[in-house]
């Protein structure tokens, strides 16, 4: 049976996993910490691919946070890998495992996960938001991936949405200073998780907090309603998490920007893959890679 790499390369943990590439479906799975610099992370990744066992695996998916340069398979200096500047990651890992490597923004490979595997199976327009650590978007349009020139494409996390605000990947008032875990942290001097607990216990000022980025999130998934007109907008990361308290708000405020016609073909849904996105992620990058 064909074998293939996954490789999900995060700012808090790395992922490395194995799967068939016949039924895709993982076989096995390495999780570590990740390192502060590149060549310690480099350095894990290939001792997880040794602790898998692998042999001869047909191809690598990497999937990794931008910016980066998908075509030319380059880590350009993201936030969460300060050290990876222009790093040839898919040369190095072909290089490494003898079979072709494929990098992804991970918000578009998590679209083409839920589009394969996921909420959005059956569709040929998706957009799916990733509201987590950081936020942005990965965009199937028409049943393609919609990449633009280097795979930057749907970057909705650096559109400006305040005047003012705290500072994500150096603009502030953006929609990731605002929507992301690390943006909830900035403003209100707390985990997101913390946020969402104390609001479930009926706190005054996490609830207001709360109404506050569900509005925001809300508000940029509108954007992405009306640019490319989807019949499923798929949130993940915090968003499955706390149903309870952002679906409504979100709902409201994505149907109060939205164009009513636009609104009114399209769902919002959280992600079907959860917390296992990343390992999907990387299938999805070998497959489309691959022509499968």
């Amino acid at each position: 049976m064909a074998v293939a790499l996954g490789v999900d390369i995060g700012g808090t943990k790395g992922a490395v996993t194995l799967f068939e590439a016949d039924n895709w479906r993982i076989a096995k799975r390495w999780e570590f910490p990740a390192p502060p610099t590149f060549q310690a992370y480099f350095g894990l990744i290939k001792q997880a691919i040794a602790e898998l066992g692998v042999a001869e695996p047909i191809a690598v998916g990497i999937a990794c946070g931008g910016p980066l340069d998908s075509k030319r398979g380059l880590v350009r200096k993201p936030p969460h890998l300060p050290d990876w500047d222009d790093v040839p990651i898919a040369q190095l890992l072909s290089e490494y495992c003898g079979c072709p490597a494929f990098l992804q923004n991970d918000a578009n490979a998590g679209a083409l996960a839920e589009w394969l595997w996921g909420a959005g199976r059956g569709c040929d327009d998706v957009v799916f938001i990733t509201f987590g650590t950081g936020f942005g978007a990965g965009i199937i349009s028409g049943g393609h991936l919609v990449e633009g020139r280097t795979g930057q494409a749907g970057e909705i996390g650096h559109v400006r949405l305040h005047d003012k605000g705290p500072v994500a990947y150096g603009k502030a008032g953006s929609v990731e200073a605002f929507c992301s875990g690390g943006g909830i942290e900035q403003l209100y001097g707390q985990p997101a998780k913390t946020l969402f607990d104390q609001a479930r216990q009926g706190d005054a000022k996490a609830l207001k907090a709360v109404r506050a980025v569900a509005q925001d999130v809300g508000r940029a998934a509108a954007v992405m309603i009306d640019l490319f007109n989807p019949e499923r907008v798929i949130l993940g990361g915090i968003y499955p998490r706390t149903l309870d308290l952002l679906e409504a708000p979100i709902g409201q405020a994505a149907r109060d920007d939205s164009l009513p016609r636009n609104w009114e073909d399209v769902t919002l849904l959280p992600s079907a893959l959860g917390d296992r996105i990343g390992d999907h992620a990387c299938m999805a990058i070998v497959r489309r890679g691959l022509g499968r």
